[in-house]
């Protein structure tokens, strides 16, 4: 583990993109406590379909 750090410390590009993985994936474990509505609701008068010509 020391020698994947010490890696890390010399290459900044890799350490920024372990932090945004990092956070992606706790996003994801708690994407049901962020998400402001649940998985099963529906919005039937919100459609975006293109009107018909």
């Amino acid at each position: 583990m020391k020698k994947f750090l010490t890696y890390l410390k010399t290459r900044p590009l890799g350490f920024i993109s372990l932090i945004f993985l990092i956070i992606l994936y706790l996003f994801m474990i708690f994407a049901e406590f962020i998400a402001p509505y649940s998985p099963s609701a529906t919005f039937e008068t919100a459609t975006f379909h293109p009107a018909n010509i």
